[in-house]
């Protein structure tokens, strides 16, 4: 097998192995990270016991013995809130909260031991005597005060962390700044006082409420674990010690949270429900020939139409990839990302809770694939940041032709293939968050009253963290793009000297610009020729026109002088096709986005990916394709035209108002009846 079709093979695999598992990852998100069937499944209902006959904060004092200072009626007025909201979802039980469950996380090591909290001294009832039965509860809450970001900590010198015990005033001197409302309440299940002392095992429920502004709905996180205790009971002062409190590593902490139930989840399920079937339509629509039209006018109403059921033949056209409409078409990427964005609250905190239990358990590959789900959906906001970056280059700018403004074309991949590169940096949001807020002590009510302490929105734990991140995004982007321009930068030398590529690189918000075909030279031309099927032409102009902002450059005028002068010249020779001139880098990364058949009939197996225009060198013409020879100079390694049938150069390009033209060298425009002719035949035309 010849090294470069070996080449072509492995990016190949490459792209379907990666196209794979990024598909595989958007269907365990849209079942998995559902939270409407989460909730419908009500695995997490089991968390409500305690509090099933709870009707207040009042009633909490009757149930449960508190230490003192730390019961819901002590506690600050937002930790009474955050109880509160609590009690109210249980008692509820209605549409207005998600109650998911998250799995269950063997417990390894201390890092996942939450038991300790259960070590204070209860007060009990009069009544309370040996014999009796006491249900536990503690009380905790307070505000998370936070200094520093990940850029300041990576890059930046480490400041002296601030005391256990450090009032609000101290901390706020040493540049923290209020990041977060928690209030941890546990509750357990009764504790049978069968002697004065004893050692036994207590299940224990946790209600851990955190508000990311003061006053705002608090998400509660919920949690089962069996501690194991050692207690001791004086029946005169009617106090009840725990003396230790720990886990039992082996077991398991089951795992749940509350989130309140608003529009946004649901119009995000809805939204990824069209993508869905958006992108099942346009993919059925890539692999048939779409009409070329007469006309390039349409009302929106028929371009609506046309995003998913365009005119078509029914020959068949392998034009696209399923990759090219998920990550390429602007409507499916905007949809996409409205879906995530409105969806983020609940997904961000979900996926920060999951990963800090599961990172210290037991490895769990249903659990990391559904994280990496979650954080795979920022693939798409990538996407459209570099399409809105390309657009807001192009809209600054006074260039006036195709080709000019050189930034717009670095904001074009290559290939699909480093799209999914970019999620690698989005598998660390959680780790990259958490760094950045590491520096972190919290001010506990007891330590003074906090009820004047407010959190700001934007000054929030995950709110803060997001202006690094996105910098990181854009930093991680620009690496890719250098990285794919430079090592591939003969092939983007030869995409610019061609219409099509052109097109894609400069003159829409195309963030692919792999045009696969056969690549070639010819005499007295100065661009590249690519010879392309017919088909695949009338389907790629379907995709540019009705999935693309088209940007309306018009093409320099010696482009059409240059085509006119190597037509008269090349009358008698024949369009050279160079070995030099790939129609890829042969690298791993380098795979094929739009895909262009060759003049191959598929009956010949031993070239089929020759028959595709994979691979850059020309075969010999078949009788679906009689347009056109070729003969072989064996000794320049260059394989030549029939002068006789050599195709004349086409343009394609486009008007002012962003319309798409296929014109020769004496600016005669191709229509609809001459395409269909070669459609027909299954003929190439040659776009210079």
């Amino acid at each position: 097998m010849p090294r470069k079709l070996r080449s072509f093979h492995v990016a190949k695999s490459v792209q379907l192995v990666l196209g794979a598992f990024c598909v595989a990852l958007l269907c365990i998100d849209i079942v998995a990270n559902n939270w409407e069937l989460i909730d419908f499944l009500g695995d997490a209902r089991h968390f409500m016991t305690p509090l099933l006959d709870t009707e207040s904060l009042d009633a909490m004092n009757a149930n449960f013995a508190f230490p003192t200072k730390m019961s819901p009626t002590t506690i600050s007025r937002v930790g009474r809130s955050m109880v509160d909201f609590t009690i109210t979802a249980v008692k509820m039980r209605d549409s207005s909260t998600y109650f998911l469950n998250m799995g269950d996380f063997l417990i390894q090591d201390a890092t996942n031991d939450i038991c300790g909290t259960l070590t204070k001294t209860y007060p009990v009832n009069a009544t309370t005597t040996i014999g009796s039965a006491v249900r536990l509860g503690v009380v905790v809450d307070g505000v998370t005060y936070i200094r520093g970001d990940t850029l300041s900590r990576a890059f930046g010198a480490d400041s002296t962390p601030a005391v256990a015990g450090s009032n609000a005033s101290t901390l706020t001197a040493m540049g923290y700044i209020p990041g977060r409302d928690n209030a941890d309440m546990r509750l357990t299940t009764p504790l049978m006082l069968v002697n004065t002392s004893g050692v036994t095992t207590l299940p224990m429920y946790r209600f851990f409420g955190r508000a990311f502004c003061t006053g705002c709905p608090p998400i509660v996180e919920l949690g089962l674990t069996t501690c194991a205790i050692a207690y001791s009971f004086n029946d005169t002062t009617k106090l009840l010690t725990i003396q230790s409190s720990h886990a039992t590593y082996g077991q398991s902490h089951s795992l749940g949270i509350i989130f309140e139930r608003g529009w946004t989840p649901v119009l995000s399920l809805y939204v990824r429900l069209v993508c869905v079937l958006l992108v099942i339509a346009m993919h059925a629509v890539s692999q048939r020939t779409v009409q070329w039209p007469d006309t390039n006018t349409i009302t929106w109403r028929k371009w609506l139409v046309n995003l998913v059921s365009p005119a078509q033949y029914l020959q068949p056209c392998r034009a696209f990839e399923l990759s090219d409409i998920c990550f390429n078409s602007d409507v499916y990427v905007l949809l996409y990302v409205i879906a995530v964005l409105v969806d983020e609250k609940i997904a961000m905190i979900y996926s920060r809770v999951l990963n800090n239990w599961y990172k210290n358990s037991s490895v769990d590959v249903l659990i990391q694939l559904r994280l990496m789900a979650l954080s795979a959906r920022w693939l798409w906001l990538n996407c459209f940041i570099l399409k809105g970056l390309k657009w807001g280059v192009h809209f600054v700018s006074r260039t006036q032709y195709t080709g000019d403004n050189k930034v717009v074309g670095w904001c074009t991949f290559s290939s699909v293939s480093y799209v999914y590169l970019g999620v690698i940096l989005l598998f660390f949001r959680n780790d990259f968050i958490e760094y950045g807020n590491t520096d972190n002590v919290t001010l506990s009510s007891t330590i003074q009253n906090i009820d004047a302490i407010h959190v700001r929105l934007f000054s929030s734990w995950y709110i803060r963290a997001m202006p690094p991140f996105v910098s990181s995004i854009f930093a991680n982007l620009f690496v890719l793009l250098a990285v794919d321009h430079i090592l591939h930068w003969r092939w983007w030398a030869a995409l610019v000297k061609n219409s099509l590529g052109r097109q894609l690189a400069f003159n829409s918000t195309s963030i692919l610009a792999d045009v696969v075909g056969v690549w070639g030279d010819r005499p007295n031309y100065k661009g590249t020729v690519l010879t392309t099927k017919a088909r695949a032409l009338c389907t790629f102009r379907w995709f540019l026109a009705t999935h693309l902002v088209r940007f309306g450059l018009a093409e320099h005028p010696s482009i059409l002088r240059d085509a006119a002068t190597s037509r008269r010249s090349s009358l008698g020779n024949a369009i050279r096709v160079s070995p030099r001139k790939s129609s890829r880098p042969s690298t791993g990364l380098r795979t094929a986005t739009y895909r262009v058949p060759g003049g191959v009939d598929d009956g010949h197996n031993a070239t089929d990916e020759s028959s595709r225009g994979d691979v850059d060198w020309m075969l010999p013409g078949t009788e679906e394709d009689t347009e056109t020879t070729t003969t072989t100079d064996v000794e320049n390694g260059v394989k030549s035209v029939n002068p006789t049938a050599a195709a004349d150069i086409m343009v394609f390009l486009q008007d002012r108002q962003g319309r798409l033209h296929l014109v020769d060298c004496d600016k005669r425009e191709m229509q609809g009846v001459n395409m269909e002719v070669k459609i027909l035949h299954n003929s190439t035309v040659t776009l210079g």
